[in-house]
């Protein structure tokens, strides 16, 4: 039973920002781990506040925000970032 795993617009976008070692780390986390793993929801944490509802993948100092659909067994992976950039609130206009 393997998982799908979805990389939405603005998280590819950063994926092709960052450093080649550091991509190429969380594609591999994905594939190798996340998307073979039996039960990937048992790799992540809760995320808390405003963010609630989503989960996250911790790949060193890179945090990838996740929703999971278990109905369909997708992952969409909606954020890349580094940590101390993830749980920055945002204000909007």
């Amino acid at each position: 039973m393997a998982w799908t795993i979805i990389i939405e617009p603005l998280a590819k976008a950063k994926l092709g920002k960052l450093d080649n070692a550091v991509s190429k780390r969380i594609v591999n986390f994905l594939h190798e781990r996340v998307a073979t793993h039996p039960d990937p929801i048992k790799l992540t944490e809760p995320l808390k506040g405003n963010l609630s509802g989503y989960r996250r993948f911790r790949v060193g100092d890179y945090r990838l925000k996740a929703d999971f659909n278990k109905d369909e067994l997708t992952i969409n992976i909606t954020r890349i970032d580094h940590r101390r950039d993830m749980y920055v609130k945002v204000k909007l206009p």
